[in-house]
């Protein structure tokens, strides 16, 4: 629980905030440029471009422009009514902008706040120690083994191909992709190909999802990799960092 709220916030801040300010900044670029063509000013489009690239420090300097610089003779010939219509748009961005800043802050305490109930209910673990399926100790997970039924060995593997991923490599060098890759409820290795297994729809949360073959057995997708804590309980290695135990 306290495991995916720490991830949960943690991806509020680095993913949906970022896309509010986006949007925001979008709203403010509109709004410059809508009000510098009715003020006259020259190089709109720059305005633009420097909402778009530092919002804050962009309105900051617009509205110094505008209020020192603007020439008092001119101003008698802008279009106070375009003036008026622009200024929704600055309210609608500042808007969305205090409301990413309330998220980022929310965001920011409910994963502190998980993470630090987590490390002290020992549900989120910062440096675990690395075994695999036979209780040996590794130095990180990408140098485990795991081993399906028959008693074949594989190993994970980086791989380049412009996306950084990882795949599994039998003994034989045959690679097995990972988004096809299972751990079974009893620790062994399984390579979904034809997407046979179905989702338990037990859970909407992806990396505690779970899957099924014909016979009822559970399986967790690998996403990063697998390793065993000092349980024998199979862990998941997601998001290159985050780890979670595969069966609860």
């Amino acid at each position: 629980m306290f495991e995916n709220l720490f991830v949960g916030g943690a991806f509020t801040a680095l993913k949906i905030v970022p896309a509010l300010r986006g949007i925001a900044g979008l709203f403010l670029a509109i709004y410059v440029f809508k009000n510098s063509k009715a003020r006259n000013f020259d190089n709109s489009f720059l305005w633009v471009l420097f909402a778009l690239v530092s919002p804050v420090f962009a309105v900051i300097g617009y509205f110094i422009k505008v209020k020192l610089y603007e020439d008092k003779t001119e101003a008698q010939l802008y279009d106070k009514n375009k003036i008026k219509k622009s200024k929704k748009f600055f309210v609608v961005s500042f808007i969305i902008y205090t409301l990413a800043l309330i998220v980022l802050l929310g965001s920011v305490i409910v994963s502190i706040g998980a993470g630090a109930i987590g490390l002290a209910k020992n549900e989120i673990e910062l440096f675990p120690t690395y075994y695999d399926s036979k209780g040996n100790v590794h130095e990180d997970y990408e140098t485990i083994p795991i081993y399906d039924k028959d008693g074949n060995e594989y190993h994970l593997d980086e791989i380049t191909d412009g996306w950084n991923t990882n795949s599994y490599y039998d003994q034989s060098g045959k690679e097995y992709l990972l988004e096809h890759c299972y751990v079974s409820q009893d620790g062994y290795f399984y390579y979904d190909e034809n997407d046979e297994l179905e989702d338990t729809h037990e859970s909407t949360w992806y990396y505690s999802k779970h899957w099924k073959d014909k016979n009822g057995v559970l399986y967790a997708h690998i996403d990063d990799g697998v390793f065993w804590d000092e349980e024998g309980n199979p862990c998941i290695v997601y998001k290159g960092i985050q780890t979670r135990k595969a069966f609860d």
